[in-house]
């Protein structure tokens, strides 16, 4: 009796060749799962809903530590906000509602953002870390915990480790204003349990503005501050809302206890460090969760609302200062005034760059504010006059280094220099390009994957000569993806097809919409292979990727994958369908008698006889451990081929190593 082996599946999906001439190692369908560094098929994790955003933002960007930001035209955040996520108001001058978020980059400490409005304009808004704000308030300054993977902190002078631990150091900063504002110091330390929630706040509040040195009083008899145009690094106030919160976490009583003492040696005594009082070596379960808040009133802006925390083990959740937009940016004209410089940007070498039909404009080097002043190194390269066709300009990405610059049938390679003056083009790449933005998507060192009307495409470096060419790597599935492009609209293909690399793994993901096609590339295990997410439950409105962990916007909804933690798993289904198997030998008629498989979790088996009737199966066997221990599993047909459905709803990573196919020949060769 004689018997072949798939041995693995490294080549993933492949639609180029009949359902009968596929061959081992390739897939007829992978539908929510991806292959494993070792060829390995796997179930992918859960789609989770971190929470909801109100339905009147639009938009979403997640910031290093899990710092959600939306966008509104209201001037105030709505109701509703999940914990974590900052709200930025971005009215229109003309009062058009707010309709998508096309570009977030995030340049120079801040957030550079295009919007579009229902009356069709597109603004640019920069947030720039404070300078154009009225007060900024610094939140709290972190590290992480012994092990956490960087930075360290002073443990408790007596007693065994706690952990979690953290340092949080208390400033306040305040800028130049035309009135004296009034600042309101919100703190709040949390205690995070598996089942409870401990809240000891708020701890205090400070009218910051009183204890800042003045210069002199106005005749209301206020102290004015006339030459403050740096940031007022802690000082009084720092300390004394050090001591406050100190004071209100000490005296709390619960189980377990928070504590707190003076940290490491900072300015006025500023720093506090906290643990939970629960010893031991290893982190203990609770999550330690600092959130601090500041409203800031004056006569003409206000209030607005920061908030930051800090994650298990210590990390922070927010780095660096947040708060609504100071204003539509370019500016021309009047304050306020707009300039419209295109509907997609990104940071390269010191400086914005956003397309705009033919155009390439780019702001002065460290300023994204300045993009018409050519005395400051501001400008635009008007790419109609580089090639034959007038090019529309799509989307841009980083390549090796210069900037790809794509437009719907045209690829542009630049060297970018710090100045203008140092710019040239490379390159040209003609009859191929993109429609969908967000698809274009920087990938390993020399790579970025795009979407064309032809497929998913590579641009990538043909050899030493660093020539770039549009690669074919994803020409195993074209006939998917180009019917899948077939089913969506224009709208669609602009705001609903994102390109991203999945951080914990290295696979790209490319999603249409509600389906998203995943690479698993592994050039030294030679796997290249192509499976595919169903996202019908959970359409792509908006996707990025931060700290370790891939988001995106449905509706409104916040879905993160595989979790905080990335390994969480639910009951969706997996499937896998093996290609007709025929030894070697098509021709020849075979009575099948069993299968072997390698096998993690529960998965169900039927087997197809006849390539012409490919959706008719027979079900085989539901196994829920390898195989190869046991008796084989029985199968009774005869045929050339043979080709296996596996569908698992375990929860967990269920995984096929290999499947093994017994058979006897029923007639000669």
């Amino acid at each position: 009796m004689a018997y072949t082996v798939v041995k693995s599946f490294e080549k993933g999906i492949d639609t180029r060749r009949l359902l009968d001439t596929t061959e081992a190692g390739a897939l007829l369908d992978g539908r929510d799962c991806h292959i494993t560094l070792g060829g390995e098929l796997e179930k992918r994790a859960a789609f989770v809903n971190l929470g909801t955003l109100p339905a009147t933002t639009v938009g979403m960007w997640v910031t290093e530590g899990r710092v959600i930001h939306t966008w509104g035209s209201a001037a105030t955040a709505p109701a509703g906000m999940p914990a974590g996520a900052i709200y930025h108001s971005i009215p229109d001058p003309d009062a058009s509602p707010l309709t998508h978020i096309l570009s977030v980059e995030e340049f120079n400490g801040g957030l550079y953002v295009i919007a579009q409005y229902a009356d069709g304009h597109q603004y640019h808004w920069w947030y720039s870390g404070g300078a154009d704000l009225l007060v900024t308030i610094k939140p709290p300054e972190s590290v992480d915990t012994p092990g956490g993977g960087g930075g360290t902190v002073t443990p408790p002078t007596t007693g065994p480790t706690y952990k979690p631990q953290a340092s949080v150091g208390f400033r306040a900063a305040v800028y130049l204003n035309s009135t004296p504002p009034t600042h309101m110091y919100l703190y709040w330390i949390y205690l995070l349990a598996p089942t409870s929630t401990y809240n000891f706040g708020p701890t205090g509040t400070i009218d910051a503005w009183s204890l800042i040195p003045s210069d002199g009083v106005t005749a209301e008899g206020r102290p004015t501050h006339s030459d403050l145009k740096v940031a007022y690094p802690g000082g009084t106030a720092g300390s004394e809302m050090a001591a406050l919160v100190m004071e209100h976490v000490n005296s709390t009583v619960t189980t377990p206890k928070v504590q707190c003492q003076s940290g490491a040696p900072g300015s006025l005594n500023t720093n506090v460090q906290f643990w939970i009082d629960v010893p031991g070596t290893l982190y203990n379960g609770y999550k330690l969760e600092i959130r601090t808040s500041a409203t800031v009133r004056s006569l003409d802006m206000g209030p607005y609302t920061f908030s930051g925390g800090i994650n298990s083990g210590g990390v922070s959740l927010l780095e660096t200062h947040h708060a609504p937009l100071p204003g539509p940016m370019p500016r021309a004209g009047d304050p306020g005034d707009p300039i419209e410089k295109g509907y997609f940007a990104i940071a390269h070498n010191y400086r914005m760059f956003s397309v705009q039909g033919t155009m390439l404009n780019f702001s002065a080097p460290k300023d994204p504010t300045e993009w018409d002043n050519i005395d400051k190194n501001a400008g635009f390269i008007d790419h109609s006059m580089i090639t034959n066709r007038a090019p529309h300009l799509i989307s841009m990405a980083d390549y090796g280094g210069d900037l790809a610059v794509f437009a719907t049938r045209h690829i542009f390679v630049w060297n970018i220099d710090v100045l203008p003056e140092g710019d040239f083009k490379k390159q040209t790449i003609h009859g191929t390009g993109t429609f969908a933005p967000h698809s274009v998507t920087p990938w390993g060192q020399t790579d970025v994957m795009y979407l064309d009307i032809s497929g998913i495409r590579s641009l990538r470096a043909r050899d030493s000569s660093e020539q770039a060419y549009s690669a074919d790597i994803g020409t195993m599935i074209d006939d998917l993806v180009r019917a899948k492009i077939a089913t969506l609209t224009d709208a669609e293909k602009r705001y609903q097809v994102w390109g991203i690399v999945e951080p914990r793994s290295g696979r790209l993901w490319m999603a249409l919409k509600d389906r998203i096609y995943v690479l698993s590339f592994y050039p030294s295990s030679r796997i290249a292979a192509w499976t595919w997410y169903d996202a019908t439950t959970a359409p792509v409105n908006y996707m990025n990727s931060s700290d370790d962990s891939v988001y995106w916007r449905s509706g409104n909804n916040i879905m993160i994958y595989g979790g905080v933690t990335g390994a969480t798993y639910d009951a969706t289904e997996g499937l896998a369908r093996i290609p007709y198997i025929d030894a070697g030998k098509a021709a020849t008629s075979k009575n099948w008698t069993g299968f072997d498989a390698a096998i993690y979790g529960t998965w169900t088996v039927r087997g197809s006889f006849d390539p012409t009737l490919p959706t008719a199966y027979d079900l085989l066997a539901t196994i829920t451990k390898s195989t190869y221990q046991q008796q084989k599993i029985a199968v009774n047909g005869e045929s050339p081929a043979l080709s296996l459905e596996l569908r698992t709803t375990f929860v967990g990573p269920a995984r096929i190593g290999n499947a093994s196919l017994h058979y006897t020949d029923s007639t000669a060769d």
